[in-house]
């Protein structure tokens, strides 16, 4: 599919940017039945040879004749991150500070229409790709809000360096001092280690005292990270608004995972308007609204829907403390058999800032529409009651 796409960016003789991600190599493993399981290592294994195939069809399209291409990753494994390479007996004798922070770590190579070759040891971050991406382009002074360093180029004194794994609950920041300051997401207990050599990885690492300015100075930077625009952002919920619901041997995910970090006071506002399609069946659709293992809406109480119903859920919830890992979550279950589809016309989350000055959102739940249609000629909407109207579970 991408191929076909760059094919057509080429065609245009426009300039594009184009981002590609591989899904397979996270949970559940995807791969063809031809490799077997779906493990991590079969995943990897999958990944690289696809991605072979991928540059030689690129190189034979002519595109890294006049693009670049940067290849990196967004994450890390580290050491003896998985059951397989801990029976191979990877990371043996190596501390678990060491395996933590290699969690964190991974590689950039920038392939260059123009084939230079080098090697850079300096340390960056993914801060600093969009900042690279323009200093290339020659439109380094157009960088706006952005931040960084651009590994195009070569400086003589070193910077801090900020990382985090949020699945971890782990932030780190290493310092031109080549001191490392690493925190929990709460910061109750931060520790700092001073780095003789300055290698983050080194067996010469020592624990030192907590350095104060080390912890502000990623406290600092974790608020910058998070701040929320003054205009209110729209997330899709959906990619495809056509989703087939599988036979009826279990619950159905049809959205959820967005893990969002929303302040105190911010509007969190949730519009769903789907349609089944189909001749026959019915299906139960669930969804709410959850953080921290509480549920803020909608748990159960939606009746089975028949083809031709519409189902019409709008509200809005404004919390009076921050959320972590706020997620929209909806599920389906097939009920009887025959062919049933859900047309989503909306499905959307929209963050709305707290109003300038003293004014704020109304705190708790307000619904602003609740209804099911029937697809009878003439017929008025029918409401619905759903459960879940309280205060959170």
């Amino acid at each position: 599919q991408s191929l076909e796409m760059l094919r057509t960016l080429q065609a245009e003789k426009k300039p594009w940017f184009l981002t590609l991600l591989t899904v397979g190599t996270h949970h559940p493993y995807i791969v063809p039945n031809s490799y077997g399981s779906g493990t991590f290592a079969t995943a990897v294994a999958y990944l690289d040879e696809a991605f072979a195939r991928f540059l030689q069809r690129i190189r034979e399209m002519a595109v890294l004749d006049n693009t670049l291409v940067l290849i990196t990753s967004d994450e890390s494994v580290g050491i003896s991150g998985y059951r397989g390479w801990k029976q191979a007996g990877a990371g043996k004798g190596i501390d678990d500070l060491t395996k933590k922070l290699s969690d964190n770590w991974g590689f950039l190579i920038a392939m260059l229409p123009t084939g230079e070759q080098m090697r850079i040891d300096a340390d960056f971050m993914q801060a600093d790709l969009a900042l690279s991406i323009l200093d290339y382009l020659g439109l380094a002074t157009r960088a706006g809000e952005f931040a960084g360093r651009s590994v195009f180029r070569s400086y003589d004194t070193k910077r801090p360096i900020v990382f985090a794994n949020v699945y971890k609950h782990l932030l780190a920041a290493l310092d031109s001092s080549e001191r490392l300051s690493i925190c929990p997401e709460d910061f109750t207990s931060c520790s700092t280690y001073s780095l003789p050599d300055g290698r983050l990885f080194s067996p010469n690492r020592t624990r030192r005292e907590t350095d104060p300015k080390g912890v502000e100075f990623l406290k600092a930077m974790v608020a910058r990270s998070k701040q929320v625009k003054d205009r209110p952002r729209t997330l899709p919920l959906l990619a495809d608004p056509m989703v087939p619901i599988s036979s009826p041997s279990g619950m159905q995910v049809i959205f959820g995972g967005q893990y969002l970090s929303v302040p105190a006071g911010t509007r969190i506002d949730v519009d769903l308007e789907v349609e089944v399609l189909g001749q026959s069946g019915s299906v139960s659709l669930g969804h709410m609204l959850k953080s921290g293992g509480k549920n803020y809406h909608f748990r159960k109480g939606i009746p089975p829907l028949q083809p031709g119903d519409q189902l019409i859920i709008r509200y809005s919830f404004t919390p009076t403390e921050p959320l972590q890992y706020l997620e929209s979550l909806a599920t389906a279950r097939k009920l009887s058999s025959g062919e049933v589809s859900l047309h989503f016309k909306t499905a959307r989350l929209t963050l709305v800032p707290p109003p300038a000055g003293s004014a704020k959102h109304a705190p708790g739940l307000k619904v602003r529409e609740l209804q099911i249609r029937h697809p009878e000629p003439n017929a008025a909407p029918v409401p619905h009651t759903l459960n879940g109207r309280g205060p959170p579970s």
